[in-house]
């Protein structure tokens, strides 16, 4: 093998070398990308759900609002 060849493959070798870095560099990138999506998807979900339950609360207290109000006016009817 001479020289020239020799050093053909070690060139070869270097940017396959980089090419497999440059890959990985970018699956990880990705990852990332996914799992900071998914953690805003959870964000969301959370301030959905935390809406929604406000939402229930807010719900109750009128159904109670209004129990009490009845109490009250039936009370009131029988004096």
């Amino acid at each position: 093998m001479c020289f020239s060849e020799a050093a053909g493959r070690a060139a070869l070798r270097e940017a396959e070398a980089e090419a497999e870095a440059a890959a990985e560099a970018e699956a990880e990138a990705e990852a990332e990308a996914e799992a900071e999506a998914a953690a805003e998807a959870e964000a969301g979900a959370a301030a959905e759900a935390e809406a929604e339950a406000e939402a229930v609360a807010e719900a109750g207290a009128v159904a109670e609002a209004g129990a009490v109000a009845e109490a009250a006016e039936a009370h009131i009817m029988k004096l």
